[in-house]
């Protein structure tokens, strides 16, 4: 969905100092971004996840978030190489 002025006001502002993209076919982007060098960064509450300080940064890196009831399609986190955990205290694990 397109960001709305309540999506705006809800992400306090960081809307505003993020790039923020959509595309019609997910895999595909992740697959071509990722044999463009790109790195392919997930959310997961469950699995093995990475802390955000021993994330590496040497590449460009896209994270994909997923929705708050379901989170990230199985297809989807099998292209991430890295799966973050997002707190609940919010703050990154």
């Amino acid at each position: 969905a397109p960001a709305s002025p309540t999506v705006s006001k809800a992400s306090s502002g960081a809307l505003e100092a993020t790039d923020i993209y959509s595309t019609v076919n997910m895999m595909k982007f992740l697959d071509e971004s990722a044999k463009s060098g790109w790195q392919i960064v997930g959310t997961a509450l469950e699995g093995k996840t990475t802390s955000l300080i021993d994330l590496p940064l040497d590449k460009p890196t896209i994270v994909v978030l997923g929705n708050e009831g379901h989170g990230i399609r199985t297809n989807i986190l099998n292209r991430c190489e890295y799966l973050l955990k997002l707190g609940s205290n919010n703050r990154i694990d």
